[in-house]
C-alpha cells in the first residue's frame, strides 16, 4: 500500500460514523478550537432546533427529491440553473433546480473529479486517470480537452470563466503540480506549484484566486493561494494554521470563498475555517471528528456526516452563532448550496438521489 492511500485509509478510519443526537450543544466548539431519470419530485420534511440568520423553519418543511432513483450519487456539482453529480454506475447527470426530467450527460469509467463552468458557461469537466474530458452541459459527445502526464496521478479540477485548474502528484515522490490552461486557447500548460512542495491532494477556487494544499519543505501542512493569472513562478500566499498546519486529504474537503478558508482537517479530527481578510485565527467549527462533508454559501456553513443513518445537516452562521440542524434524507454523501437552496446527493443504491432544501421564503 502506497504511503497515500495509508493515509486516506487512516483518515477513513478516524471518521468512523455515529448516530447524530437531537441536541447540538457539545458540539458547539468554545475553548477547544484551534485558534483559541425520472421527472416526478418526492416531498419530504425538514426540522430546526433553533432560528438563526435568514433560514426559515417553515419554508424548510417543502424540502423535496429532485432526482429520485439514482445509485449512490456523489460528486455533487452546481451553476446557477443546474446540479450534476455522478452515480455508482459512473453516469453523469444533471437535473434543473426547479426539478424536472433528470438528463443523463454521459459515462465515464474511473471519474475522479467533476467541473461546471459558472452562470455564462457551456461546459461540464470530467476529470479521469489519463485525460479532462469535456462536454456541453446540454449533452452531446465528450472529447479529451487536455491529456495529463502519465508520470503524475490527477487529483482535483476547477474552472472559472477563463482558466481550467488540474492538480496533480507525481507517483514516484508526490510532488506537487498545479496546471492551468487557458479555456479559450489549451495548449501548454502553466504549472503554478512551487519546486520544493508535495503531497497534494485538494484544490478550491473563490474570488478570483486559486488554493491547493500541499505539505511544504518544512515539513507542515499549508493552503497556498494565487491570483488565477499570476505569472508562473509567483510565490503563493501560504496557510499554515496552528500545530501540524492545515491538514486536508481528499479532494472536496478544502472549500473557499472570497474571504475565508473552510476545510475537514484529519489530523485534528474537525472542521475548521479562517477568516484570510484580515488575516485571523483558524476556528473549530465543531467538537466533532464524524463530519466528513462542508459547503457553504453567501451567509451559511453546511456540515454532515457521510454515514447511511445520519439524517441531518448542521448549519452555522458564517459570522458565527447558534448551530441549527436540518433534516435530510438518510446517507448524505454531497452538498452544495446557493443562497436559495441546500442540494443534497444521499446514498442508496438504486434508491439514492438528490433532494433540494429551500433556504428562504
Amino acid at each position: 500500500m502506497s504511503l497515500r492511500s495509508f493515509v486516506l485509509v487512516a483518515s477513513a478510519a478516524v471518521l468512523a460514523a455515529c448516530t447524530l443526537t437531537r441536541s447540538l450543544d457539545y458540539l458547539q466548539a468554545g475553548d477547544g478550537g484551534a485558534g483559541t431519470g425520472a421527472s416526478s419530485s418526492t416531498s419530504t420534511s425538514t426540522s430546526s432546533t433553533s432560528s438563526s440568520g435568514d433560514l426559515d423553519p417553515d419554508a424548510q418543511a417543502a424540502g423535496e427529491v429532485i432526482a429520485p432513483q439514482q445509485s449512490d450519487p456523489s460528486m455533487l456539482r452546481q451553476d446557477g440553473d443546474s446540479v450534476y453529480w455522478v452515480t455508482l454506475d459512473n453516469k453523469l447527470r444533471r437535473v434543473a433546480k426547479s426539478g424536472g426530467a433528470v438528463q443523463e450527460l454521459g459515462a465515464y469509467a474511473d471519474v475522479i473529479d467533476v467541473a461546471v463552468d459558472p452562470a455564462g458557461g457551456n461546459n461540464v469537466y470530467v476529470l479521469t486517470p489519463t485525460a479532462v474530458r469535456t462536454l456541453p452541459k446540454a449533452g452531446g459527445d465528450a472529447v479529451d480537452l487536455v491529456t495529463l502526464p502519465a508520470t503524475h496521478e490527477p487529483l482535483g479540477v476547477v474552472v472559472d470563466a477563463t482558466y481550467l485548474f488540474v492538480l496533480l502528484a507525481d507517483t514516484t515522490d508526490y510532488r506537487t503540480q498545479l496546471l492551468r490552461y487557458s479555456k479559450a486557447n489549451v495548449g501548454a500548460p502553466a504549472n503554478l506549484a512551487t519546486a520544493n512542495e508535495s503531497d497534494p491532494y485538494a484544490i478550491a477556487l473563490a474570488g478570483g484566486k486559486v488554493f491547493w494544499n500541499a505539505l511544504n519543505q518544512a515539513g507542515s501542512y499549508v493552503v497556498h493561494e494565487l491570483a488565477v493569472d499570476a505569472p508562473p513562478g509567483t510565490a503563493p500566499t501560504a496557510y499554515k494554521g496552528t500545530g501540524e498546519g492545515i491538514s486536508v486529504f481528499q479532494q472536496g474537503d478544502l472549500v473557499a470563498d472570497e474571504r475565508a478558508l473552510y476545510w475537514l482537517d484529519d489530523l485534528k479530527e474537525a472542521p475548521f475555517v479562517l477568516i484570510r481578510e484580515p488575516l485571523g485565527a483558524p476556528e473549530k467549527l465543531l467538537n466533532s471528528a464524524e463530519i466528513s462533508i462542508l459547503t457553504v454559501n453567501s451567509k451559511f456553513i453546511y456540515m454532515a456526516k457521510g454515514d447511511v443513518r445520519a439524517d441531518r445537516i448542521i448549519v452555522r452562521p458564517k459570522e458565527g452563532g447558534d448551530l441549527e440542524e436540518l433534516a435530510s434524507q438518510p446517507g448524505p454523501a454531497s452538498l452544495v448550496a446557493d443562497d436559495a437552496a441546500l442540494y443534497v446527493a444521499f446514498a442508496g443504491v438504486g434508491s439514492g438521489g438528490i433532494q433540494k432544501i429551500p433556504l428562504t421564503k
